[in-house]
């Protein structure tokens, strides 16, 4: 009789990631809990309102267009505005993978812009995975590195930046990606470092062809960990073990920065500067630019701060987020610099002293520059937390890394885990209540115009016949007009550009479409046709004018006009 065997946990390279990974699985979950919530922001929130998110479409289409998959940076637009250049002056990777995905799957930016969505959500997913397993080299318990991801669903702007279309998201990627690998190299010797110093090339690649700020912190980064460990540097073993990696960033970073200084004599080319130079008259000082940097980082910290503001808090936990944001920061500098407090022992002291020196470097050179800038533009620009955003919860690691256990550190991981609750029920569940009542807030107010201003010119409504769409509101009483409606280039499966309302003939007023309508892009199955709503009142109207005196234009990308069907006025036009 055969004796039983026991079973082979390991007998698969699959079987075997299960059981090496089993203790990981609470933050695992975690990270898919923060997917999940940027899923929501994937779906619902309007085409266009992230920040730049028209603008990073773009050049992905630029990208899925070119045959070498690169933005125009020469002529590039705003899709569906050919009278307005791009302004993003980033290097391209993020583009470009995003053009690979759809000349792949044949995708349109703007009919697709929820699939270019999802394809940057699972880039910061996959940095979220990076951070897990950074936090396990740095020996967190599971549940410590699940509490520092919740947190992370306590900044409104985290799973908002997460689930849009920004090139910001694959550079928390690279960033992740980057750390993971220094904090194995920690922990290994020379010899089983195995493939930690390649996945920490990888990303600082990713960051450096992605985004400039991120990639000053990264050069910051490794200045200062080389500084701090200046006595225990080899030149000759350093030589030997990273001169392969170091000729690999070069090949690809130093390789495109030097072509594309060949090739348009910039290193970050741009189609036009969003600030252009003007004389700046009676500019203010450098220390009241950096209080206004400071007060205005600081005011929108706790906002969701984009072509759609929002602010999900209520006055009174503002101090209890800040308190939340702050406290394992707090904690860390207090532990840093306590023999008792501090566990001297752990390997990962002086990496984590220079990720906190590069951050802090990375907004001096931030203001510094910004400051130059002003002087040069006029405009106090670039006061954004989001710039920031791969720091979380990278920043907040360094206290539960290095804290001996005790009451202090059991004490701060308590009051950090009920405000982190605390942040996100403030914010989260209310999110788009508060995104519904901002877009309201938003209706635009126009004024009619006198008899004397009202152009002389008829408004020829007649070019593209009848337009998709439908004035489902036209009250005019009082003197008022107020209009809601839809409308959508469905011909060409396009946002309609504004509405025009015109009064036997004459320019009245118009809009930009600004609001979400998520059964138009149902009913046509088409997710551009989310952000084709309009609301705006048109003010001191004539006491004689009458409903059918007026009619409701849509205006296509291409400047032509068609009328909406208006149901108070079915034979308005005819």
């Amino acid at each position: 009789m055969t004796a039983p065997t026991a079973p082979q946990a390991h007998g698969s390279l699959f079987a075997r990631a299960l059981h090496e990974t089993s203790h990981l699985r609470l933050a695992l979950l975690m990270v898919l809990f923060l997917g999940l919530q940027a899923l929501t922001s994937v779906l619902n929130v309007p085409l266009g309102s992230p920040p730049d998110e028209l603008a990073h479409l773009s050049y992905i289409g630029n990208a899925i267009q070119s045959p070498v998959l690169l933005p125009d940076y020469a002529n590039g637009t705003i899709i569906g505005d050919s009278k307005t250049s791009n302004y993003l002056a980033h290097p391209p990777l993020y583009y470009s993978l995003m053009g690979v995905v759809g000349k792949v799957m044949h995708l349109s930016p703007y009919r697709d812009y929820v699939t270019f969505r999802l394809v940057s959500l699972m880039m910061v997913m996959a940095g979220l995975v990076f951070v897990v397993l950074t936090a396990n080299e740095l020996r967190l318990k599971p549940e410590t590195t699940a509490l520092a991801l919740f947190a992370c669903a306590g900044v409104p702007m985290f799973g908002y930046l997460a689930g849009s279309v920004s090139n910001d998201n694959l550079l928390y990627l690279g960033v992740s990606m980057c750390l993971y690998g220094v904090a194995t190299t920690q922990n290994q010797s020379a010899k089983s470092m195995g493939l930690a110093p390649w996945v920490a090339v990888a990303g600082l690649i990713i960051v450096c062809l992605t985004k400039a700020t991120a990639a000053a912190f990264m050069v910051f980064f490794f200045g200062w960990w080389g500084l701090l460990h200046i006595r225990q540097l080899k030149p000759f073993e350093l030589v030997r073990q990273w001169w392969p990696k170091a000729f690999v960033v070069l090949l690809f970073v130093g390789g495109y920065y030097l072509i594309t200084r060949i090739n348009t004599g910039k290193i970050f080319p741009v189609p036009k500067l969003l600030y252009v130079p003007t004389e700046v008259v009676d500019p203010i000082g450098f220390l009241p630019y950096l209080d206004a940097y400071v007060s205005t980082m600081l005011e929108r910290l706790p906002l969701v701060f984009s072509h759609l503001g929002i602010d999900p808090f209520i006055p009174a936990l503002k101090p209890a987020f800040f308190a939340f944001v702050a406290l394992p920061v707090v904690g860390w500098l207090i532990v840093r610099f306590s023999a008792t407090l501090i566990d001297a022992k752990s390997p990962h002291i002086r990496w984590l002293d220079a990720m906190f020196l590069a951050a802090l470097t990375t907004v001096v050179l931030h203001i510094a520059f910004g400051y130059k800038y002003y002087l040069v533009n006029g405009h106090l620009g670039g006061f954004q937390p989001r710039y920031y955003a791969y720091l979380l919860p990278a920043l907040w690691l360094p206290f539960f890394a290095l804290s001996r256990a005790g009451w202090l550190r059991s004490l701060i991981v308590l009051i950090f885990a009920v405000l982190a609750l605390g942040a996100f029920w403030g914010s989260s569940p209310f999110y788009f209540v508060k995104q519904g009542e901002t877009i309201e807030a938003k209706r635009q107010t126009k004024t009619f115009p006198p008899p004397e201003s009202t152009p002389t010119a008829s408004v020829e409504v007649s070019m593209e016949g009848p337009a998709t769409g439908l004035v489902d509101s036209f009250d005019l009483k009082n003197g008022y007009l107020q209009v809601r409606g839809w409308a959508f280039d469905l011909a060409r499966g396009l946002p309609v550009a504004r509405v025009w309302v015109v009064s036997q003939k004459k320019f009245v007023a118009s809009s930009k479409i600004h609001i979400q309508r998520a059964d138009v892009a149902q009913a046509f199955g088409n997710q551009a046709a989310n952000l084709s709503g309009f609301h705006f009142v048109v003010t001191r109207v004539p006491a004689d004018a009458q409903a059918c005196d007026f009619e409701v234009l849509a205006e296509y990308a291409n400047g032509t006009l068609a009328r909406i069907p208006n149901p108070a006025c079915p034979a308005a036009g005819q």
